[in-house]
């Protein structure tokens, strides 16, 4: 027996031992006597229905701020192509043609990583 059973023992026959961990038992206790006065209301069940069988919202504000968003990118993305007298160019990425085996391999790992996991978690389907 350790020593938490042994307090647990003290104090279930109403031997009072000291210390803090018995202190912590003797409010574990004082708590677990005391009633818990949880009840239901009476149209518990209605609303839970009602809510069961509401209608769909009419209007989806993500949604709405999601596309807002996105367009609200392309017309600053297009004011900041048009107001710089912007070219496009290869020049920047030159940098990638000495790595270009590494950019392939990157490439494909991601790809096998991500065939995986959909393999994986086709067999693995948890329900919450």
């Amino acid at each position: 027996m350790n020593e938490d059973e042994l307090i647990q023992q003290q104090i279930e026959n109403g031997n009072v031992p000291d210390g803090i961990d018995a202190d912590a038992y003797r409010l574990v206790f004082r708590a677990l006597k005391t009633n818990l006065k949880t009840e239901l209301p009476d149209d518990f069940a209605k609303r839970v229905s009602s809510l069961a069988l509401a209608p769909k919202k009419s209007f989806d504000w993500d949604k709405f701020y999601l596309f807002s968003g996105f367009l609200a990118l392309i017309v600053a993305l297009g004011y900041a192509v048009a107001a710089t007298e912007f070219a496009f160019s290869m020049g920047s990425f030159q940098f990638l043609s000495n790595y270009s085996y590494f950019v392939i391999f990157a490439i494909v790992v991601v790809a096998l990583l991500q065939w995986i996991d959909k393999k994986i978690l086709k067999t693995t389907n948890t329900q919450f």
